[in-house]
This record gives C-alpha cells, structure tokens and sequence, in this order.
C-alpha cells in the first residue's frame, strides 16, 4: 500500500469535511462529519508510523468500514457521508441520541481533545522510558479530566433529558439513571 498517497488523500478529505461541518447547521450531520473526520485523522496517525511491521499489525486489526476506506482509496468521500446522514433509520434498530447545541457539542469536543492528548503525551512518556512516577502523575491527571467530563454531561443529561423524559411520563428513564449511576460509582 502506498501510505504516502493514503495520507495525502485523507488529509484532503479531512479539510473538505472540515469545511461541510462549518457550512452545516444540521447537528445530526455535523456528528456524523465529525465522526468521520476523527477516522481520517487516526488513519493519518497509522500512516505516519515508521515501523512497517507494526503499521500493518494495526491495519489488520482495524474495523471493517476502516478497511473499506483504504481499499475504495477515499474516492467519492463526500457522497459517503452526505448517504449517511440522510439514511433512514429503522425505528427498531434505533439508539437513543440527543441533540447537543453548538456549544455544549463544542465544549464537549473539547474537552476530550484535551483529555485524548493527554493520553498521546503519556504514551509518549513510556516510548522515551520516563519515570514510572512522572506518568502516574499524568495518569491520575487524566482520571481527573475524564471524572471531570463525566460530572460535566451527567449533569446536562439530569437538566435536559431525564427532565424532560419525566415531563413526558417516560419513567424508565429513572430507572436508566439509577443503572448508569451504579456502573458511575464502581
């Protein structure tokens, strides 16, 4: 595989879809693009690793729409995420979303940029063999951060959500608080 080529064409698929998330108000698609911007940018980091026989261990084990993209070598990218987020869902297979303003789906975003850096610095730590003390410390920064941002969305989904989901007589969402609220505190 030509990684050079790889890493090009989806560097030029992440700004075109950088640039549909600005021009879009619609949330649902804006989620999507972003799901699939994240994919270009891991893609782009499996890319840059110098090691061919680590390289491919990771594509051997990457997902299967993953494996898709490499091999349709991004063309018509922008088709595929414009059919997706205009797709029908199955009222069965349906999941549960909920639509974030701009702001809170950006703080969010960000915070976990942040908390996904964290982690890149801390891997990087163990590559330069730094003292075991040093990345507990980062680690324990990072449990911080990750609390932090689950302190953060629970009391948004308590204050929209399950409030609304009361409001409307949906009860089981009581229920669905309590579970998440156990597997929170384990």
């Amino acid at each position: 595989m030509d990684y050079n080529k790889i890493y090009i064409n989806s560097s030029n698929i992440i700004d075109n879809l950088e640039s549909m998330y600005y021009k879009t108000d619609n949330i649902k698609l804006k989620n999507k693009i972003l799901y699939e911007i994240n994919k270009y940018k891991k893609l782009n980091e499996i890319c840059l690793i110098k090691n061919p026989n680590i390289k491919e261990n990771i594509i051997h084990k990457l997902s299967n729409d993953f494996l898709f993209i490499i091999k349709l070598n991004f063309i018509n990218d922008e088709n595929i995420v414009k059919n997706d987020a205009d797709s029908d869902i199955c009222e069965h297979c349906a999941h549960k979303t909920k639509e974030r303003s701009e702001k809170e789906h950006r703080d969010m975003i960000s915070r976990l940029n942040r908390i996904e850096g964290q982690i890149r610095g801390i891997k990087g730590m163990v590559e330069r063999d730094a003292y075991c003390t040093d990345i507990l410390v980062q680690v324990a920064a990072v449990n911080a951060a990750l609390n932090s941002f689950n302190r953060v969305l629970l009391a948004n989904h308590i204050k929209t959500c399950v409030t609304q989901d009361i409001r409307d007589g949906r009860e089981e969402t009581v229920d669905e608080l309590v579970d998440i609220l156990q597997k929170l505190m384990k």
